[in-house]
């Protein structure tokens, strides 16, 4: 048996629902859910892991005396080897942020990730006729928790872009005069200070789910180094062109991390300098 830890939020919860699809389909031995995620199934359609609460509840209280090993795999950490196999009796504790985690199976991951009905309808009564009438370019500035956290590392905290990523990052958009430009951040008065470089663009901080729409729903998208802006652009029908920062979070040391994230997708890794 193997068991996978749900938390954190919809990015997270993302990136562990693509591990828990890969390793029902790979392995022989059951793959169940515990814990408790902050908002994964609020947002998203039924998937198919069992997601009962008071079942869920049980396995937390049933994992005392489960005989494992556990793996974690936070932010710093290295890496498990999908492809080589995970043993069983095996508690999966992490994020598991790399598309290496479900390589092929990424477009049947795709398909079974679905927004639930009243979230689009929100979305399109609120925001439907601005991107049925425009070319969207969404641009996601993650700032918020990410100014306090990293470690040494990662070259030390505040994981916040700079700007100079996105300034390249828009000199590689093609057409761009011909898009409307709307900005998604955590941040809206830091948001604009950052970017008042650029006129006539709107600023959007919203629930979570709306946020996540106003990415996935444009006609092109530059994203942060967040996992949220990343699924939101990879589950994408829409973009045409998506760009990615270089390194992801470990862009202060110039090194990819989390390792393979960028793998098998489409998105346009787009280089900038980093100055302290």
């Amino acid at each position: 048996m193997k068991l996978i830890n749900l938390k954190g939020r919809i990015g997270n919860n993302l990136f562990q629902y693509a591990l828990y699809f890969t390793l029902k389909n790979k392995c022989k031995t059951p793959v169940l859910v515990y814990g408790w995620d902050e908002g994964f199934q609020k947002y998203f359609e039924k998937v198919s892991w069992v997601d009962s609460f008071y079942f869920r509840k049980i396995i937390h209280r049933l994992i005392t005396f489960f005989p494992k090993k556990t793996y974690s795999q936070y932010d710093f950490e290295p890496l498990i080897d999908v492809k080589k196999g995970i043993e069983n009796n095996i508690v999966l504790d992490g994020y598991f942020q790399s598309l290496l985690f479900f390589e092929n199976y990424e477009d049947v991951i795709r398909k079974n990730i679905k927004i639930k009905t009243k979230y689009l309808a929100e979305f399109n009564e609120r925001y439907g006729k601005l991107y049925q009438e425009n070319k969207i370019l969404a641009i996601h500035c993650r700032l918020g928790d990410y100014i306090n956290w990293g470690n040494e590392s990662l070259g030390g905290k505040n994981l916040v872009l700079p700007i100079s990523y996105y300034k390249n990052a828009l000199k590689n958009i093609e057409d761009i005069e011909s898009h409307k430009i709307v900005l998604i951040t955590d941040d809206k008065e830091l948001a604009k200070e950052r970017f008042d470089f650029l006129e006539g663009i709107e600023v959007f901080s919203e629930s979570e789910i709306i946020d996540f729409q106003l990415i996935k729903n444009a006609t092109s998208i530059i994203i942060s180094n967040s996992t949220f802006s990343w699924w939101a652009a990879f589950l994408s029908n829409t973009a045409s062109q998506i760009l990615a920062p270089e390194f992801f979070v470990g862009f202060k040391i110039k090194k990819d991390f989390p390792e393979g994230i960028y793998d098998n997708t489409n998105f346009k890794i787009v280089s900038f300098e980093y100055e302290k």
